[in-house]
């Protein structure tokens, strides 16, 4: 039996091409998402290391 891959977690405003940083609510108007939910997002990102 294979083990489980590991989770991964989607984040939609990945491939926008942003060089710069940018506010929250300029990645959920990109994304199609509430600025709310882009920032648990960020943060999870940010808590696994990967921000």
């Amino acid at each position: 039996m294979a083990p489980p891959e590991p989770p991964q977690l989607p984040y939609p405003a990945r491939g926008t091409g942003l060089g710069t940083p940018t506010f929250t609510t300029e990645l959920a108007s990109r994304a199609g998402l509430s600025a709310a939910a882009v920032s648990q997002h960020l943060t999870a990102l940010r808590d696994a290391g990967l921000m």
